[in-house]
């Protein structure tokens, strides 16, 4: 009788262990169809985003990506080049209306970047501006009631701006191949094939080209 009962016993663990088995089958598929839909309905925003920056760029070459909450001023005056992409939440701003933005080809644009291009901006090739820059082309001066100021940014091609990096208006060129340190403070131009980082930003290192 005692045989029989661990028998049971036996028979309802491996009947147990069969339905917990076949629940986590279901609860996995249920979470990985979960997980496809929200993927695609993100990638479904995306390309929703993007097309409508394309339709309102001046010019725009191929791949266009553009995150939705971002915001962008003055689309018209926008000039892309091929596979430009600006990340979730970023504001590319103006004050001057007539102002003018163009970026090369295999420009990235990193998550809630604040780039002023007042001044009118000029990126070449193959530039990656990380998380969280500030890009300054204008200033009031000591009085945020004065007449703005601007000035316009040249970043030449092969340049990365680190995270959290500040580009003061004092700058006109960061050169070719110019990196520009995490948390950089950036108040005058930047050489060509020059690591810069600190506040204010200093020279810590020169580059060979295609290091």
């Amino acid at each position: 009788m005692l045989l029989c009962s661990l028998d049971a016993v036996e028979m309802r663990l491996k009947q147990l262990s069969n339905g917990l088995r076949n629940m986590y089958k279901a609860t996995t598929l249920l979470g990985g169809t979960v997980h496809l839909i929200f993927g695609a309905w993100k990638m479904f925003r995306v390309m929703i985003c993007s097309l409508y920056w394309r339709l309102n760029f001046g010019k725009c070459g191929k791949n266009l990506t553009i995150f939705p909450g971002t915001t962008i001023q003055f689309p018209k005056n926008f000039e892309v080049g091929d596979n430009f992409s600006v990340n979730q939440n970023c504001y590319l701003r103006s004050e001057n209306p007539k102002a003018k933005f163009k970026a090369g080809n295999n420009v990235g644009i990193g998550m809630y970047v604040w780039l002023d291009y007042s001044g009118g901006i000029e990126i070449g090739d193959n530039v990656c501006i990380s998380d969280h820059v500030h890009i300054h082309t204008h200033s009031h001066g000591y009085n945020p009631h004065n007449k703005p100021v601007y000035k316009k940014l040249k970043i030449g091609k092969d340049v990365w701006i680190g995270e959290n990096a500040i580009i003061l208006f004092q700058v006109s060129e960061l050169g070719d191949g110019a990196v520009i340190g995490a948390g950089a403070v950036v108040t005058k131009d930047v050489a060509p094939y020059t690591v810069v980082a600190g506040n204010p930003a200093r020279v810590i290192k020169h580059l060979v080209k295609n290091d």
